[in-house]
């Protein structure tokens, strides 16, 4: 983990949290589909799981509170949110 508070560190922790996140619900996503629930589970659509990635960012979020890296935090919020906002603009849920 970054030891120096900075923007860039909560940008790139904000990146990487969306990021593994998303694998994760991407990889248990195609669990359920296809050996779990074969025929009763149909899947989630992207935007779940993207959304899902992006409310992972706040886990960070938390960690680098309690570690009062301020600067972080704001990284992360910044990352979260330019992310939330493209994810809505890419599967038009809103019409901009």
């Amino acid at each position: 983990m970054f030891k120096k508070d900075s923007l860039i560190s909560g940008v790139i922790l904000g990146a990487s949290a969306f990021w593994v996140s998303s694998l994760l619900f991407k990889a248990l996503n195609n669990l359920f589909i296809h050996q779990i629930f074969p025929d009763q589970f149909s899947g989630v659509r992207q935007q779940f799981i993207y959304m899902l990635g992006v409310m992972c960012c706040l886990i960070p979020f938390h960690i680098t509170g309690r570690q009062k890296r301020y600067l972080t935090q704001r990284g992360i919020v910044a990352f979260t949110i330019i992310a939330a906002m493209v994810i809505v603009y890419y599967f038009k849920l809103i019409e901009i």
